[in-house]
């Protein structure tokens, strides 16, 4: 991991997630970079329609590790996933609706409201 989330663009971004190929491949990249870059919440919007599996997981997995992680965010900054999660609760994919799962359980463990 030789990535700075300060210095990763918008660009880099959006070319390496047409990359991930693989579950532990996406989540890492989530986790470890793309939650701490100050694009991370549009990115996590962005990827919410997307149709290739592993884009679209990325969307779910970055929403479930700003939830862990922003201790600092508002419920209003996670409310608008909530439709986006609702939305793609009917994707059959494997790797999808396990994302989907985990985005929704973490954003409702943050609090009890």
């Amino acid at each position: 991991m030789v990535a700075d989330p300060a210095k990763t663009t918008k660009r880099e971004m959006e070319h390496w997630v047409r990359d991930l190929n693989s579950w532990d491949l996406c989540d890492g990249t989530c986790f470890d970079l793309w939650r701490h870059t100050a694009h991370a919440y549009a990115k996590a919007h962005a990827w919410a329609r997307r149709k290739p599996e592993f884009e679209r997981r990325a969307c779910f997995a970055l929403m479930a590790g700003l939830a862990v992680s922003d201790k600092t965010a508002s419920d209003e900054q996670f409310l608008p996933f909530l439709p986006l999660i609702e939305e793609a609760s009917g994707d059959d994919r494997k790797y999808v609706r396990q994302a989907v799962n985990w985005a929704l359980r973490q954003i409702g463990k943050r609090n009890p409201p």
